[in-house]
């Protein structure tokens, strides 16, 4: 069944096995780096172990969630989720699951900006800098030039083109 998913994705255009395999360490990564960010912002056991483990469980299920629902072409389709959508209705859809995705891409470094601000630490400022390089430049420049790049609604994606915006 794993299988399937990355041969469903490069079925219908996209980037197959090596580029899935990259985008989803990429995203262990940030997880990993956003549960750190939480756990040194935070401080005060038990309370940032808590945090940080439903910050592990909620990020995974909040990308895998947009990408079946929010992301028309998503190797996710393949397991139960809504088919592709077309042009207003593809943007509609991305925009309506993108509040799901937000807080595990928003919360890291907002926690950390107000706990920096309250004192500074090397290690919080390094983790939160070492997130934010993730999840706002290398994430997005991998899915742009190999993850999305082959899909076919990639002209109508509001992820890919700032057409689908208008």
């Amino acid at each position: 069944m794993a299988d399937d998913i990355p041969q469903a994705c490069a079925m219908r255009g996209g980037a197959g096995r090596p580029w899935l395999v990259i985008g989803a360490g990429l995203y262990v990564a940030l997880i990993a780096l956003g549960a750190a960010t939480l756990y040194l912002a935070i401080g005060e056991a038990p309370l940032n172990w808590i945090i940080a483990a439903a910050f592990v469980v909620y990020a995974p299920v909040a990308g895998y969630i947009f990408a079946a629902r929010g992301c028309g072409n998503s190797a996710h389709r393949s397991v139960g989720a809504v088919p592709g959508h077309a042009g207003e209705k593809r943007t509609a859809a991305f925009l309506l699951h993108l509040p799901i995705l937000l807080p595990a891409w928003l919360a890291p470094p907002i926690v950390a900006g107000v706990a920096l601000s309250a004192e500074w630490s090397v290690a919080l400022a390094a983790v939160a800098a070492a997130f934010l390089v993730e999840a706002f430049i290398v994430l997005p420049l991998v899915a742009r030039l190999a993850v999305c790049v082959r899909c076919p609604q990639r002209h109508g994606c509001p992820f890919m083109s700032l057409d689908a915006w208008r």
